[in-house]
C-alpha cells in the first residue's frame, strides 16, 4: 500500500509476488538445449518476471521470447493505474506462454525491440505505457544494415545513438504548415515571430538529441501537445498534419491549422524561451 492523499487506496502490484519454485526450474536446463526451437519451448515455462531472452544456436538460427509472469491487460490503463477490487488484486490473470511476445528464425536474420509495442494499439492485449511506435527501430535497422560485420564499437554506436527518429517524418510537415501560415499577412506579429523562430530552429536541426539541442525541447513538447489535443498516436497525427496542408478553408468545428498554431504557442510557454534559445 502507498501512503497518499487519494480518495481510494493505492497499491503497487508486482507479479514476482506470485513466484513459485517451479517457475525457476527451467533455468537449470538452459545448458542442455540444442537449438532455438528447444530453447523457445523451455523458456515458455520460465515464469520469473520479466526478462527478454535473445538466443542462438550453432547453425546461426536466432530467437526472442519474453519470459515471466506478465499481467494480462485487455484495455489500456490510464497512466498505468487500474481501478480494481481487492479480490481481483489478489488473484490476477497472467498472459499464457503462447500469448507472450516471441519470434523464432526471423527471415531478416536479426532481432531488435527498442521498447516497441508488441501488439498493435487496437489489439486484444495491451503492453502498457512503456512501449511506443517503432521509429527507433527504423534507425536501428538502418545501422544494422550499413555494416556486414559488426563489432563492439558498432554496437555501442547503435546503443548510444541519439537521433530523434520520429522527427525526420514530422518536422518537415510541421515546417510546411508553419511556412504556409507565415504567408498570412493578417496574423498578429507575436505569432508570426514565434512561427519564424520555430521554422529556423527546425530547419537547422540535424535531428540529433544532444545536450545542446535547442529544437528538441520545443519539438517534443509540441508533438506531445498535438497528440493530447487530437487524441491520436503518431500514425493519426501524421495523417492529420498531412490533411492540414491540403485544406483551403479549415472547418470551424475542427480547425486543424488553428490547433497546430495554438499548441505551438502553448509549447513555447511550457518550455520557456530561455531554454530553447540558450539565453
Amino acid at each position: 500500500p502507498l501512503e497518499t492523499n487519494a480518495d481510494l487506496p493505492l497499491a503497487l502490484r508486482w507479479s514476482g509476488f506470485w513466484l513459485e519454485a517451479k517457475d525457476l526450474a527451467p533455468m537449470l536446463q538452459l545448458k542442455n538445449m540444442q537449438n532455438v526451437e528447444e530453447m523457445n519451448e523451455l523458456l515458455k515455462h520460465a515464469n520469473f518476471p520479466a526478462w527478454n531472452f535473445v538466443f542462438a544456436d550453432h547453425k546461426g538460427h536466432i530467437g526472442y521470447r519474453v519470459v515471466g509472469k506478465a499481467f494480462k491487460h485487455e484495455q489500456e490503463t490510464k497512466i498505468g493505474i487500474s481501478k480494481i477490487s481487492y479480490q481481483d488484486f489478489k488473484n490476477p490473470n497472467f498472459l499464457q506462454p503462447d500469448e507472450r511476445p516471441s519470434l523464432v528464425k526471423p527471415e531478416r536474420h536479426f532481432i531488435y525491440t527498442a521498447n516497441h509495442r508488441h501488439w498493435p494499439k487496437d489489439a486484444h492485449y495491451n503492453g502498457g505505457r512503456a512501449y511506443s511506435m517503432n521509429f527507433r527501430g527504423l534507425k536501428i535497422h538502418k545501422m544494422l544494415k550499413e555494416t556486414k560485420l559488426h563489432t563492439l564499437q558498432s554496437f555501442k554506436a547503435i546503443q548510444c545513438d541519439r537521433e530523434a527518429s520520429d522527427a525526420q517524418f514530422f518536422a518537415p510537415l510541421l515546417i510546411n504548415v508553419l511556412e504556409n501560415f507565415s504567408k498570412n499577412q493578417t496574423a498578429d506579429n507575436e505569432l508570426r515571430h514565434l512561427v519564424q523562430k520555430t521554422i529556423s530552429l527546425f530547419k537547422n536541426w540535424n535531428y540529433q538529441a544532444t545536450k545542446d539541442c535547442r529544437a528538441c525541447g520545443i519539438y517534443r513538447r509540441w508533438i506531445d501537445r498535438l497528440k493530447k489535443e487530437w487524441l491520436v498516436e503518431e500514425p493519426g497525427l501524421y495523417r492529420l498534419l498531412q490533411e492540414s496542408l491540403l485544406l483551403t478553408n479549415s472547418k470551424p468545428e475542427f480547425n486543424l491549422r488553428g490547433h497546430i498554431l495554438s499548441t505551438l504557442k502553448e509549447s513555447w510557454n511550457d518550455i520557456g524561451d530561455s531554454i530553447v534559445t540558450g539565453k
